[in-house]
């Protein structure tokens, strides 16, 4: 193939291709007279098909460069075996699976939207449809991965271990959305950052939706009132913290300034744990909306306890 201009992981190369050929992305890239994007071209590999002149514009044979595009992919998918997502990422999906249990599936998901926060120029020649619906997202995404449909629907079903963590979700909003990209929503504004670098902290990944929690100025015997349910709450969290539970959740209901967060951080402190508080807004300063913290919330739960 060859030489492209921008230093980018083969593997993208692969994706921008599918697009063009499998989701009929060729029709926006292909004019009658030239590329609509030459940058894409040279990316690709055919910047030596670029007219320069009004003549080589109308000498520009679409159908030619069709079977081109055709052609590369063809060659790419010959060899898929040795085409990978960059070291760093694949260190740190492999360390999320061992975390996790996610499906070889939810990781190739996992990392696909991680990376097409990248594949801009890509999506602005894929036309979703208007109001596309999850089940159509989920088609994209298995086209763009070359995995079966169904294998990709389960993994991202709500009772796949990437949904259920937080990682990851299809919007259920079903207003018009022109990238892919805005329909894969993770967990947050930093986490395909972070997933792109070396040595990942799990923990930082969060920061702009989890933080540690305060340490009380209270103790056990200011809610001597309490004392029967404390004892309950902090046995229950103490087995299930032995029996290695997640998503061992207690509601704690009350009028504001009752003092539920203090009880929490007491109860916390009683049972040795530490204690995390989900953000309301990001660090952008921007309020987080329900979704944002539950799923915040959720990932929490898989990698912070």
């Amino acid at each position: 193939m060859e030489k492209t201009v921008k230093n980018l992981p083969e593997i993208w190369i692969l994706w921008a291709l599918r697009c063009l050929v499998r989701l009929d992305g060729y029709k926006q890239f292909l004019a009658e007279d030239g590329f609509m994007d030459d940058a894409l071209a040279r990316t690709l590999g055919l910047g030596t098909y670029i007219p320069e002149t009004e003549a080589e514009g109308n000498m520009f044979n679409r159908h030619k460069m069709l079977s081109k595009l055709r052609f590369k992919l063809k060659q790419m998918e010959a060899d898929t075996e040795h085409i990978r997502v960059p070291e760093d990422l694949a260190e740190n999906i492999s360390r999320l699976q061992s975390m996790t249990g996610m499906s070889d599936t939810e990781c190739r998901i996992l990392e696909f939207a991680i990376m097409s926060h990248g594949m801009r120029d890509i999506e602005r020649i894929t036309e979703l449809p208007p109001c596309i619906r999850p089940a159509e997202v989920a088609k994209h995404i298995a086209i763009y991965l070359g995995t079966p449909v169904n294998d990709v629907l389960k993994a991202v079903n709500r009772q796949s271990l990437m949904v259920r963590s937080g990682l990851f979700c299809i919007s259920g909003n079903e207003t018009f959305m022109p990238s892919l990209c805005e329909h894969m929503k993770l967990v947050s504004y930093t986490f395909a950052e972070q997933m792109l670098s070396a040595n990942c902290d799990f923990e930082q990944i969060f920061h702009d939706m989890v933080s540690p929690g305060r340490k009380s100025t209270l103790t056990i015997n200011d809610f001597s009132h309490l004392k029967d349910q404390v004892e309950i709450l902090c046995q229950y969290l103490s087995h299930a913290v032995n029996e290695k539970k997640q998503g061992a959740n207690v509601l704690i209901w009350g009028k504001p300034g009752v003092g539920k967060t203090a009880l929490a951080q007491v109860v916390a402190d009683v049972v040795g744990l530490p204690l995390y508080e989900i953000s309301s807004e990001g660090q952008d300063g921007m309020p987080l909306t329900g979704d944002e913290r539950f799923r915040a919330y959720t990932a929490a739960q898989s990698f912070l306890c």
